[in-house]
């Protein structure tokens, strides 16, 4: 099948030092089969690596998306400033599958979601949720992206495990 990538990175055009390219990644997730009736204990997302570039090694951090299904450029902001996990997540290399527990923050956007479809937005940590930005032309201070679509089974797909309560 057909592989794509998705990307959270911050560098600086070739042309300038002052000018700079952020990426973000949005993604949803469908909770339609969790019902109000569940209780949400526990989850994480999982995303596949497939490379980065910049040193120091990359971090991210995923927040709640603030958007409509329908993502627009116009969206890029469309986030809110708590982050859905402790801490930020250290990019494990290429070819590894990162997971990322979503803190008590992150399950109570769950919970209060239930049977509805969640956002969330991955941003790279030091430059851009930090807000410093890299340094010198054409560097790629903190880059990484990872896979999507891959064959039948979707095996890149970035996915969400959940544990959650059985009603009674």
């Amino acid at each position: 099948g057909d592989q794509g990538y998705m990307d959270v990175t911050v560098m600086t055009n070739s042309d300038s030092t002052d000018t700079y390219r952020i990426r973000r990644s949005y993604i949803a997730f469908d909770l339609a089969e969790i019902t109000e009736e569940h209780e949400i204990t526990y989850a994480h997302v999982r995303i596949r690596s497939r490379g980065f570039n910049g040193s120091p090694t990359p971090k991210l951090q995923i927040f709640q998306g603030t958007w409509d299904y329908t993502l627009a450029i116009s969206d890029f902001d469309s986030f809110t400033g708590v982050s859905l996990i402790d801490s930020p997540y250290t990019w494990a290399g290429s070819e590894s599958n990162m997971s990322m527990v979503l803190n008590q923050a992150g399950r109570d956007y769950l919970n209060n979601n239930r049977g509805k479809i969640v956002y969330i937005c991955i941003r790279e940590y030091d430059h851009d949720v930090l807000d410093s930005p890299p340094s010198g032309p054409d560097f790629d201070s903190s880059g990484q992206f990872y896979g999507t679509g891959q064959g039948a089974d979707d095996t890149y797909d970035p996915q969400m495990y959940i544990n959650y309560t059985t009603p009674a």
